[in-house]
């Protein structure tokens, strides 16, 4: 059984508006035939700076092809980049 929860405007707004000084977006996209975004991560940094939270969602179609792994490891790059 699922649960949906109809996402507020503010919620929208977190969502799609990125704190470029606390968080760090990652897309993966088709590049053959129509583009479609298949994957992304974001990381999220501590008021700390010294941890960071991730996650990463991958269209059902684009699992187990190790885009996952992918987005993971891009994420960690960007993440050791900033310090």
């Amino acid at each position: 059984e699922y649960v949906f929860k109809v996402a507020t405007h503010e919620m929208a707004v977190r969502f799609c508006c990125v704190d470029y000084d606390r968080e760090l977006p990652c897309a993966a996209e088709t590049l053959d035939g129509p583009r479609r975004i298949v994957g992304v991560a974001r990381s999220v940094v501590a008021p700390s700076q010294q941890t960071a939270e991730f996650a990463i969602l991958v269209a059902d179609d684009f699992q187990r092809r190790g885009l996952g792994r992918l987005l993971a490891e891009k994420s960690a790059a960007l993440c050791q980049r900033r310090g």
